[in-house]
């Protein structure tokens, strides 16, 4: 089994090495505002989280941990596509954006879907 992972991390990680670089050294593109993106897929996973919470009888404390964990991640994920509003980074505690500024489009839903 450990044999078998070995050759494809070793792939995975050379074509992430190879699509991280990048020669051209332009500004960030304008992005496309989250505004013009539903926010159904958000919505829906949120829902999801709920019955979660509510199936698996979280404690108030637990479920607001889980809450703010899902809110933060979805926000700063999409906070490249919100120019008016700001990052919450140095503001939480422990709390440090690792995120450049993208030069290129993003697609904002399927960043929410795989974020939530």
């Amino acid at each position: 089994m450990k044999n078998k992972l070995i050759p494809q991390l070793l792939i995975a990680s050379i074509i992430l090495l190879l699509s991280s670089c990048n020669n051209n050294a332009e500004e960030p593109l304008t992005q496309t505002p989250v505004s013009n993106f539903s926010g159904k897929i958000a919505r829906d996973w949120m829902e999801i989280v709920r019955k979660t919470v509510k199936i698996e009888n979280k404690n108030p404390p637990q479920a607001s941990r889980i809450y703010g964990y899902n809110g933060l991640a979805l926000y700063e994920s999409l906070i490249t596509g919100m120019p008016q509003n700001k990052s919450l980074s140095g503001q939480i505690n422990g709390y440090t954006n690792l995120m450049d500024a993208p030069n290129y489009e993003v697609d904002y839903p399927l960043i929410a879907n795989e974020v939530l």
